[in-house]
């Protein structure tokens, strides 16, 4: 099971700001260890700075959630930790942009960041079919 993540993270600032932060940016990531979030590699990145006063962090990460079985009176309880959410990404960036920058930052609509209902239903599915296939 895997939570993949196809995110566009807006980076809102004055006009002239935008190109000391996306140089920042561009000089972070640079870095090899930095191209990661809670742990899980960045399988895309692509930073953008065409528009005024907007930034976006084009990004792709695969992770893999831990999935939590519990069974009690012949029920069975899932759930999922370490997947991602908005917030977790949106926090990522707070973490390491300089808190010298006046920026907001969104997670753009366009966005497909899979819920732990969505990965809960893919993973029901998927055992269903082991359990067909079988």
């Amino acid at each position: 099971m895997i939570q993949h993540c196809d995110v566009y993270i807006n980076i809102l600032c004055a006009e002239e700001d935008k190109l000391n932060i996306s140089e920042w940016l561009r000089n972070y990531f640079n870095e090899d260890n930095h191209l990661c979030i809670n742990d899980n590699p960045l399988t895309y990145l692509e930073i953008y700075d065409e528009n005024n006063g907007l930034i976006v962090l084009d990004l792709e990460v695969d992770v893999t959630p831990l999935i939590e079985k519990d069974s009690h009176f012949c029920s069975k309880f899932v759930t999922f930790e370490n997947y991602l959410k908005k917030r977790d990404f949106v926090d990522w960036v707070r973490k390491f942009l300089p808190a010298s920058f006046d920026v907001d930052i969104e997670i753009d609509d366009d966005s497909n960041i899979p819920t732990e209902e969505k990965l809960m239903k893919e993973y029901e599915e998927e055992s269903e079919s082991y359990l067909y296939n079988d």
